[in-house]
């Protein structure tokens, strides 16, 4: 352990280092390239961390949805951010710790206020995805309101919905379709407040790259969280219905879910029912074979449960971790296993730490073998909205856990190389 905190010491000063060069401007063209990358062992796991970016307000990428922040492959991370005013589309290699711009977006005025100037942002990580099929990334502009998909390969970006074309309808968190074809993108009404509708109707969107554009799925109260089944591509898993947190009776609302197997064939949708009393699922994922379901939530009489499901709603594991509160543990995420049947956890299982949860022995309710990635802690309070979420996802080849941590008042993308775990 001496050489392990020898060497976060010698870390923490080529951190400030690398910081401070961010006076040095960069050419931020769509094209150019550079390493601001620095490399450390965690001090409690042992395994190999990169941290990709250290320059900027801001690096964000996509949510917890299965395979989003990866684009081709498993060596090519997607993420926007802030720099220089501006806000930029970017990749990042993981290889070799290049960052590379994508799209170049428009000013955004920088305030003392970090509120104000994260409303302002154009392009944000959570409405960015990468294509597991091949080497595209779609983005929302926010305030524009339009998508667009960037090619790694040429740089080449189409725009498959205009700026304001949608009228009153607002844009967020696309995906791409099982078969990298289509994008989808949830539509909603812009009607002031949400918290305050009666109703949130959302259109869910398939956009081809031909441009044209059909209605997958209609809610009255639609959430914006729709994503494919890897293998087949009929299925998606869609929230819809009045979140919990915005009924007068929130212990009567968590016992109904609003999470379902949507069959984009028939519009049948399939309720998603975990073993606890609660049924309020917070975040879910397929597993990379698309057989399974992993998932977590607010338990009956305090904690938090996380489980694994089969398609045909049977309850594989499901167990409660009774420490768990939003206060002491921050508003945690789990990610699904594109190559296994691992979850991933930014502090659900062990506040302030990335772990890797196996629940294989566990039986059906078990404590799970829990092993740690890396230790971490986001300032949840620094910067307003998702951003300071970590949002972990795991590479398609099972080999990395990318996500982003909040310190210092800015957002930053890490890597953990994990790959040794999976020997």
């Amino acid at each position: 352990m001496k050489t392990l905190h020898f060497c976060a010491v010698i870390l923490a000063v080529f951190c400030v280092e690398a910081l401070s060069a961010d006076e040095e401007k960069t050419d931020l063209e769509v094209g150019s390239e550079w390493n601001e990358s620095v490399s450390y062992i965690d001090e409690v796991s042992g395994l190999p961390v990169l941290r990709l970016t250290t320059k900027g307000v801001y690096n964000q990428g996509p949510t917890v949805h299965l395979n989003t922040a990866f684009s081709g492959g498993s060596d090519t991370v997607i993420f926007a951010s802030l720099r220089e005013g501006r806000s930029f589309v970017m990749s990042g290699d993981l290889k070799s710790g290049k960052i590379t711009v994508r799209y170049k977006g428009s000013e955004v005025k920088v305030s003392d206020d970090p509120k104000k100037t994260f409303d302002a942002i154009a392009i944000t990580g959570i409405n960015c995805a990468g294509n597991p099929k091949n080497r595209d990334l779609a983005f929302i502009t926010r305030r524009e309101n339009s998508l667009r998909i960037v090619n790694l390969d040429s740089n080449e970006t189409k725009t498959l919905i205009e700026p304001q074309a949608m009228g009153d309808y607002w844009l967020s968190t696309p995906v791409f379709s099982q078969d990298g074809n289509s994008v989808a993108v949830c539509a909603g009404i812009a009607q002031g407040p949400q918290r305050l509708l009666e109703k949130n109707p959302i259109n869910y969107l398939l956009c081809k790259k031909d441009g044209k554009i059909s209605t997958l799925f209609q809610h009255e109260w639609g959430q914006t969280h729709i994503f494919p089944n890897p293998a087949d591509s009929k299925l998606w898993i869609v929230k819809c219905g009045k979140p919990s947190h915005l009924h007068k009776d929130r212990d009567a609302a968590k016992r109904v879910t609003y999470v379902y197997i949507l069959n984009s064939e028939s519009g049948e949708l399939k309720p998603i029912l975990p073993r606890n009393n609660y049924k309020d699922i917070t975040h879910l994922s397929w597993n990379g074979r698309g057989d399974r379901i992993v998932y977590h939530g607010d338990a009956e009489g305090g904690g938090n449960y996380v489980g694994a499901m089969k398609n045909d709603g049977t309850v594989i594991w499901e167990h409660v971790f009774k420490d768990w509160t939003y206060g002491d543990n921050g508003s945690s995420h789990i990610a699904g296993d594109p190559a296994g049947d691992f979850i991933v956890d930014d502090g659900l299982s062990v506040r302030d730490q990335i772990s890797l949860i196996d629940y294989s022995e566990a039986g059906s309710d078990g404590m799970p073998k829990i092993t740690p990635l890396a230790k971490w802690k986001n300032d949840w309070t620094a910067i307003p909205g998702q951003f300071p979420h970590p949002h972990p996802a795991v590479s398609p080849d099972g080999k990395r856990v990318v996500f982003y941590g909040c310190k210092d008042k800015r957002v930053d993308v890490y890597a953990i190389d994990i790959s040794s775990l999976r020997k």
